[in-house]
């Protein structure tokens, strides 16, 4: 990504969590952080990925109310954003914590394993 693009994602990563944290509370959406936002080239579109503390069904109904609130983000942003461009967003599911967290269990299974058959 391009550094003026890199720059314009995060900020807006800024404001996306400010938004879900601060006016969207009565949602019930839980923990939610926005770990990463690409933007299109034209900036018209953005993929918001998001982080979801919860189980899968509510992980999904999370990023199910996001997506239907994307228009009220895009909203909110053009209040504190103004004179640039504000892109459609799309938000989906990362996984890559969790990932990050079963990876490290893991290694530490095998280091437990390892420390005892030697």
């Amino acid at each position: 990504m391009p550094l003026r693009l890199d720059r314009y994602g995060s900020i807006l990563r800024k404001e996306i969590s400010d938004i879900i944290f601060k006016r969207m509370q009565d949602q019930n959406l839980g923990l939610v952080s926005v770990t990463a936002i690409d933007i299109s080239k034209d900036v018209s579109k953005a993929l918001v990925h998001v982080s979801v503390l919860a189980s899968d069904k509510k992980r999904d109904e999370v990023v199910k109310k996001l997506n239907g609130a994307s228009k009220f983000v895009k909203g909110e942003i053009g209040r504190v954003i103004r004179n640039v461009t504000i892109p459609d967003f799309t938000f989906v599911l990362d996984n890559s914590l969790e990932r990050g967290v079963q990876m490290s269990q893991r290694i530490d299974e095998i280091i437990r394993q390892d420390s005892q058959g030697s």
